[in-house]
């Protein structure tokens, strides 16, 4: 595989990952009773990619686009109007015909967290790569010029797992070494790795990561766990609700949002501790 090859590759596996989280981010939420024209994929895709989604009316249609601040603020730094942003499309609106809905209190993208983690968990997957290919060949060559060719063919052959028989002359092969690299095996260690960071994007994206069995678990592990889980969807819906409320009272609405997931520990019969979602 040549450069662009593994370039090409290494992109594609980043964008998996990507899409992969992106998906689960677009649907943390459930909005109900939105009006005609407007999904909530529409509204969480803005949010994710912009942090803030501007909400309006025009021509009797309900637009939702993604928003940026017009650089005009009032005295408590907040943007008096926006730009409405949409494919090949900018409208300017401002508060008093449009209401914004923000991602958290601080409208940043959700992408930027999925991207940083896409990048770091890809890395580890290329370098889980380059281990495997290491303990399947711990060695280094060198040779003469003349060889070198013959030698990148040979290293091919091998790495493809084919047989490989030469009986050519100008195969010198007192000019050939092999050196040992002795490269540890550390995929174990990596994929452990793995697992934490996609613990951590799990749970800022408010999906339950209790993954190792349940006898492994105490209840105070659990609990620290979801209610870490809790406070980062709360700190999103909170910024949703508020939204809600004031489309509804601006547009004569009845719109509302839930979490998809929710976590909490309950007492069955016997007084055992039981996850529910």
């Amino acid at each position: 595989m040549n450069h662009l090859e593994k370039t090409l590759n290494k992109n594609f596996n980043y964008e998996l990952l990507y899409n992969r989280y992106k998906n689960i981010a677009l649907n943390m939420f459930i909005w109900n009773n939105l009006p005609n024209g407007i999904n909530s994929r529409q509204i969480e895709k803005y949010l994710f990619e912009y942090g803030r989604a501007v909400f309006y009316k025009k021509d009797n249609n309900f637009i939702v686009l993604g928003a940026t601040s017009d650089g005009n603020l009032n005295i408590m730094e907040e943007p008096l109007g926006y730009f409405a942003n949409g494919y090949g499309y900018v409208e300017h609106r401002t508060l008093d015909e449009s209401c914004v809905c923000w991602n958290n209190d601080l409208a940043t993208a959700t992408c930027d967290y999925v991207r940083e983690y896409a990048r770091r968990m890809n890395d580890v997957n290329e370098t889980i790569k380059a281990n495997i290919n290491q303990q399947r060949f711990p060695f280094l060559i060198t040779t003469t010029k003349n060889n070198e060719l013959s030698m990148k063919t040979l290293y091919k052959k091998i790495e493809n797992g084919e047989p490989v028989i030469y009986g050519s002359k100008e195969l010198d092969i007192d000019t050939i070494k092999v050196l040992n690299t002795t490269v540890p095996y550390i995929v174990d260690k990596l994929q452990l790795y793995k697992y934490e960071l996609e613990r951590e994007i799990l749970t800022f994206l408010g999906i339950n990561n209790n993954f190792e069995k349940k006898e492994r678990l105490v209840t105070d592990e659990v609990n620290s766990n979801n209610a870490y889980v809790d406070i980062n969807i709360e700190l999103m819906l909170k910024s949703r609700e508020e939204f809600c409320e004031e489309i509804n009272s601006k547009f004569g609405l009845n719109v509302s949002v839930t979490k998809r997931y929710d976590y909490k520990l309950d007492e069955d019969e016997t007084g055992e501790e039981i996850e529910n979602e």
